[in-house]
């Protein structure tokens, strides 16, 4: 199976799933987990999102949704087409969360660190950001498995 064929025939249901799943673990993530840590960082707060009209928080919320989900896809084609979702894999699981883990440190976690040393940003506020990454792909992996 080529890379395009493993691309076009994810699970839709398995991607949408966890496109919610990471919306989800994004408001649990900074609102309740890191929230104060993250408008330390930004000075971004709860009351400051609650003062936002919210005709314009639509319009961030609808990008990071497709942007999950493209995550996700990406991850699902990959995971297809090197055998991970195929029926006859025993051990599915443990090697998603390793593709996923290799993904996140080569594609995220890597680059994004550079580019918040180079502007010397808080490492702290890489951390919290990368890390929501980190454990939505390796959710998103488990549910891939799950639901193939």
């Amino acid at each position: 199976m080529s890379l395009i064929q493993a691309m076009t025939s994810v699970n839709w249901l398995a991607i949408l799933i966890s496109g919610i799943v990471f919306m989800v673990l994004g408001f649990v993530w900074y609102s309740v987990i890191f929230g104060k840590q993250y408008g330390v960082y930004t000075g971004m707060t709860a009351e400051k999102m609650k003062e936002q009209p919210p005709n314009q928080m639509i319009v961030p919320y609808v990008i990071t949704f497709v942007c999950a989900l493209l995550q996700v896809w990406a991850l699902a084609g990959l995971l297809k087409e090197i055998g991970v979702l195929a029926v006859t894999d025993t051990t599915p699981i443990k090697t998603a969360l390793g593709v996923a883990l290799i993904i996140w440190v080569g594609f995220v976690g890597a680059p994004t660190l550079a580019g918040y040393v180079f502007e010397r940003r808080p490492l702290g506020l890489w951390a919290i950001n990368t890390g929501l990454y980190l454990v939505n792909l390796l959710v998103a992996a488990i549910i891939l498995v799950v639901i193939r």
